[in-house]
């Protein structure tokens, strides 16, 4: 047996153990990509989706942040990344400000609705991970809770780190 003939059988062994279920997966994310785009919050008579609300919150932690941070962070198109926060613009949370810094283009920041709609969503959503993690703690233990955080993130660094692992035109 090859080197690479054992790696196989052993991942192969790994996931008959941890009861790897892909489907599992494909309608975790279709259901949490759902949500992100259907969920709406409402602040000052505007709308934002879960996905815009992570944005605003991301360019709240980081000051300064470009449209192509959120391309490489999230891989997607400048085009598309542009739609996104043109909406979030328009609809006063965000402003765009050309950095002195040549290298980094124009930065995104918050705007004082924005601001206000994201401490009214955190007071919501801590609210709403307090009901979450009550249901889900019916079936996992804590350790199991943090376990799938744990795994989550490595899963986010694994997808931004090594682009070459994403499903692409099998």
């Amino acid at each position: 047996m090859t080197e690479e003939q054992a790696k196989s059988t052993s991942i192969n062994q790994v996931l008959r153990r941890i009861n790897h279920r892909a489907g599992g997966l494909y309608d975790f994310l279709m259901i949490v990509g759902g949500i992100l785009n259907n969920v709406v919050f409402t602040s000052h008579g505007q709308h934002l989706t879960m996905l815009e609300i992570r944005m605003l919150t991301l360019i709240h932690e980081n000051p300064g942040i470009t449209a192509a941070d959120f391309c490489r962070r999230w891989s997607r198109t400048r085009g598309a990344m542009s739609q996104m926060l043109k909406k979030i613009e328009e609809k006063g949370f965000i402003f765009r400000e050309k950095s002195e810094d040549v290298r980094r283009g124009v930065g995104l920041y918050v705007t004082d609705w924005g601001v206000e709609a994201i401490n009214e969503y955190t007071l919501r959503d801590f609210q709403d991970d307090t009901h979450i993690i009550s249901h889900l703690m019916e079936d996992c233990s804590e350790e199991e809770l943090r376990a799938f955080y744990k795994v989550i993130d490595a899963y986010c660094r694994l997808l931004q780190e090594h682009p070459e692992t994403h499903w692409r035109g099998y």
